[in-house]
C-alpha cells in the first residue's frame, strides 16, 4: 500500500497508469478497515480522473459492495463477484 502511495502521490504519474490492479486487490483485504478503504477509494478515483480510464470505476464499485456486504471473511473476492456478478456486472481493470 505505501508502495501505492508513493507512485500516486508523486509529481512523476509515469507510473499511474500500473496501480489499478495492486490498489484492488489492497481494497480487497481491507474488508475491515474503514480508514485504508476510505485512502483507497480516494487513490483509485484520483488515478481514474488522471488517466482517464473510467472502464476501473466497475472495479471500485465492487470493492465498495465488498466492503459493505456481511460476506464471510472466508470468501474470496472472486467468489464473491461471481456471487453478485447481477448487480455488479463484468468488469476488467487495466
Amino acid at each position: 500500500f505505501h508502495t501505492i502511495q508513493s507512485v500516486t502521490t508523486s509529481s512523476h504519474t509515469a507510473f499511474i497508469h500500473d496501480v489499478f490492479f495492486p490498489l484492488f486487490i489492497v481494497g480487497t483485504l481491507c474488508r475491515n478497515d474503514k480508514e485504508r478503504q476510505s485512502e483507497l477509494e480516494t487513490i483509485f478515483l484520483q488515478s481514474i480522473s488522471a488517466t482517464g480510464f473510467w472502464c476501473n470505476h466497475t472495479a471500485l464499485q465492487m470493492l465498495r459492495l465488498l466492503w459493505k456486504s456481511d460476506q464471510s471473511e472466508h470468501e474470496t473476492w472472486i467468489q464473491f463477484a461471481r456471487r453478485n456478478e447481477a448487480t455488479i456486472g463484468q468488469f476488467v481493470i487495466f
